[in-house]
Parts: structure tokens; C-alpha cells; sequence
């Protein structure tokens, strides 16, 4: 699969111009200083790219998912028609009738992430093997199954882990959160299970915030996983936030970082990742 690390293009939807000018300003001062290609994709109903776009398996390689996320169920306006997107952008890819946004997929060379969240959405029984091997032939990956963020309607995997590298995984530190335990344990070992070496990184999500309806997606504030990724540069969401400089200190460990302020966009529930598609 392709490495993230590769990325030569990043795309947005158009969509984010309209709805988040100062961040589209700030993300394309940015990009600028740092020479990565960029473009904006258009006939877009969110600003979410990274789950009704393809995924890349190689270079002229792209395999485009369903994208009928329940979550999005009673909202067809908000619903993307991502063979529209690739056509019109002049995308080839195979379709599969499988349900599952990208951000879903959380990959590096033969391995790729995903929460449990893709039986649910495929009305299929947890593990289900035929699933499995449909999505490892596509992907051309193993597909490593993590079990779902509590309350989390989304259900991605790209706010929760990534690779460092093929034998290292950051992930997220539930241990200071209100995670029950037996998340935290099926979450790591899953990981540790497939021989992936577990680096614990900064999380500190609003756990104050509440809403007595369960299909409010809740705010994405703390959850720096959400970075977007170009080779060894991170573009990091900050939030205006005590902790920005803790998380700041530690990924500089692993990468050079550029910082971006996301506290409005992560009242929407996403982050750097979210918004972002690329392709080498």
C-alpha cells in the first residue's frame, strides 16, 4: 500500500474555503512555506474528504468504497457521490460495494486499521471472515481489527492510532480518560497481538461535553491524532488549550512539526486528517 509518508498532493473540498476560510488560509500559507502540492476537489456535500474519497493502493491504483455511513442516515444532503467526485476529477478507480469511509483505514505498506465498526455498517457478524478477506484482497494488506472508541458514532480508527512506522504504532493514552478498561485492553491488544510495538501518545478530549441526543458527533478538542501527515512533517491541530504544549513537546520526538489551529473545526467532530485526501 502506499505510505503516507509519500504524499506528493493534498486535496480539500471546496467546501472548506466556504465554511472555515482563516483555517483554509492558514492550512495554504503553510503548504506554501513548505512546497506540497494541493488542490480542491468540487461537486462535494461535505467538507470531510477522507472518507468518501478512494483509497490509493498504488499509484494509478484506487479502490472507492460505498460511502453510505449510517451516521449519515436522513441526511442524503450531507452525502457525497464520490463516483461523481473521481470522474469529474478524472480518478479511475474499482468500485466496491463495501461500506467504509477512509477514515476508517488507518494503513502503511502491508498493513492496514480498522475498527469493528465495519460489521456494523456491512450488517455482518463481528469478524466475519469473509468480509476480512474481501477488504485484504482490495487493500492488499492484513486487515488489523480494533475495537470501536466508546459513544463514538463515527467509528474511525484515524482519530485513535497511527503508524510510525511498520513495527510502531502511536496511540492514543486512554489510561487518564474515562475509557472503561476493557476497551483500553481490547484496544492494545489487538495491537500487541500483531506484533506492533505501542508508543502512548497525548489525548485529552472534552469529557464535560455532553448531549442528550445520541447522534450528536462530539467535539474532536484533544484528539491530536488527527494530524495530516507529509512524510516526516505533521501538520498538528491545536485548540487553544493547556496541553497544546505537551503534545507539541512529545510528536517533536518523531517528527517536524507545523502547528494549526483547529479549535472551530473540531467543534464539528474532525480534525487535519478529516478534511484532507492524497494521492502520490
Amino acid at each position: 500500500m502506499i505510505l503516507n509518508s509519500q504524499n506528493l498532493n493534498i486535496y480539500f473540498s471546496s467546501l472548506l474555503k466556504q465554511q472555515f476560510p482563516n483555517l483554509t488560509a492558514n492550512l495554504e500559507q503553510e503548504l506554501h512555506s513548505q512546497k506540497i502540492a494541493f488542490s480542491y476537489l468540487t461537486d462535494t456535500k461535505d467538507i470531510w474528504c477522507r472518507d468518501y474519497m478512494p483509497i490509493q493502493i498504488d499509484k494509478d491504483e484506487f479502490v472507492l468504497f460505498n460511502y453510505f455511513p449510517s451516521y449519515l442516515k436522513g441526511a442524503s444532503q450531507l452525502r457525497t457521490d464520490n463516483k461523481k467526485v473521481c470522474e469529474k476529477h478524472g480518478i479511475n478507480y474499482t468500485f466496491s460495494s463495501i461500506i467504509l469511509d477512509g477514515g476508517n483505514v488507518v494503513r502503511l505498506n502491508d498493513k492496514a486499521i480498522l475498527t469493528d465498526r465495519i460489521f456494523t455498517e456491512n450488517k455482518t457478524k463481528i469478524g466475519d471472515s469473509t468480509l476480512l478477506n474481501n477488504l485484504e484482497k482490495l487493500l492488499k494488506a492484513e486487515v488489523i481489527i480494533v475495537p470501536t472508541e466508546e459513544e463514538d458514532i463515527i467509528g474511525h480508527a484515524d482519530g485513535m492510532v497511527r503508524f510510525l512506522d511498520n513495527k510502531t504504532i502511536l496511540v492514543n493514552d486512554y489510561s487518564k480518560t474515562n475509557s472503561k478498561k476493557s476497551f483500553q485492553k481490547n484496544l492494545y491488544s489487538a495491537l500487541a497481538t500483531n506484533n506492533l510495538e505501542i508508543i502512548f501518545t497525548p489525548y485529552f478530549p472534552d469529557e464535560n461535553w455532553y448531549s442528550k441526543n445520541k447522534y450528536d458527533i462530539a467535539p474532536a478538542t484533544g484528539v491530536y491524532m488527527n494530524f495530516l501527515q507529509v512524510g516526516n512533517t505533521i501538520f498538528l491541530p491545536q485548540f487553544s488549550i493547556p496541553q497544546d504544549n505537551v503534545t507539541v513537546s512529545f510528536f517533536s520526538n518523531y517528527f517536524k512539526i507545523v502547528k494549526i489551529d483547529c479549535k472551530e473545526l473540531a467543534k464539528h467532530g474532525g480534525l487535519l486528517n478529516c478534511i484532507s485526501w492524497e494521492i502520490t
